[in-house]
């Protein structure tokens, strides 16, 4: 038994040696090992990622110690001014709430491993190719996620599952789902769906576009046997706001809005086929018909009440930094004790306070408007990478806000840092493509002023001699 544990550890330490010297691997790393935290559960909320994360940070910090300039570089990311905030207050939270528990501190931590990735992003996938990478292993990772599902729904079971197990209850029908956790299968082939977006519209070879809508429709088999109503509505979200977008701001010669809209429409018939396909329960669960209509909207609607009383109650009871993150369920008096804070707004309002209420709408708002500015830009110099990437990045912070709403806190989702991250450096390459289009602007020739003062000084070193 030994010899097992000894050949564990070397490995591990070799990969831990890897991540603290190369922190890029660590963000691949980071993004990619979804699938595997189905296999090793953490406490407190921390996973594999988390942790992998928080060891590239420290390599990262150490790599700028050595060149001698941890806090120079820090004043030059974009990202830190925009996401500290929010993390101090997480913490602040903590610190000031009377009867706060370990898993506060612990709560906080998960959240301040996951903002630390919108650093990482941008200090370190900041070209065009490791963007172009770092999606490529996103989509990759969601589809072996949803894999586990699509076998154990077909009788192959992968992790021990209890395939399906449906029981109604009061006109409704629930769903227990698969071995994994559904809400995690629905977030991530929701990631994925999202991502392969963007590489399917700005691939220009067929093959690899065939083989992206492959992983698309494993994605979206997943999505389905999550039964998961919130990310249902979060991806129908998703493609109309691709559509709006793209109508807003056509590509052009990119392809044109047209273009988009044709592959929606592909998008939208694919899911349509995989519903169609999936059991009846699932599809009673994800979208409402019948007798069971009042039922479920009363109940939805009186719930989500419940939880903005309460998360207003905390607001008034500690309105600077809330109650502490994990605290919901202690204060809350109309939620159910076993449920959290079940939307993004209660457990903003209630957990973090108006302080961190203001700044998570900064975070969202900010890297939306990087991401806008950067479609809008890419629209005009023609780069159909950087469209595409920002197109679907901004898709996907709208239907991650939509989802928000209705059955997960955002903040615990890698998606939005990522999106967070990567909007940072396009908000830079926006600003390097205006000062360039000035630049154009003022010399029509589209020589620049230093191509022509080295001009000026040849000529005049000829006439001198």
């Amino acid at each position: 038994m030994e010899h097992i544990y000894f050949l564990l550890v070397v490995p591990a330490l070799f990969f831990a040696i890897a991540v603290y010297r190369r922190p890029f691997f660590g963000v691949l790393v980071t993004m990619a090992v979804t699938p595997l935290e189905i296999f090793v559960k953490l406490p407190y909320g921390l996973s594999m990622g988390r942790m992998v994360a928080l060891l590239a940070f420290l390599g990262w910090l150490h790599q700028l110690r050595r060149q001698g300039g941890i806090f120079r570089r820090m004043k030059t990311l974009r990202t830190a001014k925009l996401v500290m905030p929010f993390v101090a207050v997480c913490f602040l939270g903590v610190t000031f709430s009377t009867d706060s528990e370990a898993v506060s501190f612990f709560r906080a931590i998960t959240v301040g491993l996951q903002v630390l990735l919108s650093l990482l992003f941008e200090d370190m996938v900041n070209t065009q190719k490791r963007i172009h990478l770092l999606l490529v292993v996103v989509a990759i990772s969601s589809t072996l996620y949803a894999i586990p599902a699509v076998t154990s729904y077909h009788g192959v079971n992968v992790i021990n599952p209890d395939i399906v197990d449906v029981v109604q209850e009061k006109g409704e029908f629930r769903y227990a789902g698969i071995a994994m956790n559904a809400n995690g299968l629905a977030l991530s082939a929701n990631m994925g769906l999202f991502i392969l977006f963007i590489l399917i519209a700005e691939s220009r070879s067929i093959m690899k576009s065939v083989l992206f809508s492959c992983f698309a429709v494993t994605s979206i088999i997943g999505l389905v046997l999550s039964a998961s109503r919130t990310h249902f509505v979060g991806l129908f979200a998703f493609l109309i706001a691709i559509i709006l977008l793209s109508l807003l701001y056509p590509a052009g010669g990119l392809g044109g809005p047209l273009k988009v809209v044709a592959g929606m429409i592909l998008f939208g018939a694919a899911l349509a086929t995989v519903y169609h396909g999936a059991p009846e329960p699932m599809q009673r669960r994800l979208i409402v018909v019948g007798d069971n209509v009042d039922f479920r909207t009363e109940r939805r609607t009186s719930f989500a009440k419940d939880q903005m009383r309460d998360a207003i109650d905390m607001l008034t009871i500690k309105p600077l930094f809330g109650v502490g993150l994990g605290n919901f369920p202690k204060y809350a008096k109309r939620t159910p004790s076993y449920l959290g804070a079940h939307d993004t707004i209660s457990s903003v309002l209630g957990e973090t306070g108006a302080l961190g209420a203001l700044a998570f709408c900064a975070i969202v708002l900010i890297g939306s408007e990087w991401l806008r500015a950067g479609l809008a830009i890419s629209r005009k110099t023609a780069n159909r990478e950087m469209y595409y990437t920002c197109l679907g990045l901004l898709a996907s912070m709208i239907a991650m806000l939509v989802s928000g709403l209705g059955g997960y806190v955002m903040y615990f989702n890698r998606l939005l840092w990522m999106t967070i991250g990567i909007s940072a450096v396009v908000k830079g390459w926006t600003s390097e493509q205006k000062r360039s289009m000035a630049g154009k602007e003022i010399n029509p020739s589209g020589k620049s002023q230093a191509f022509k003062q080295q001009k000026h000084g040849i000529m005049r070193r000829e006439l001198i001699r």
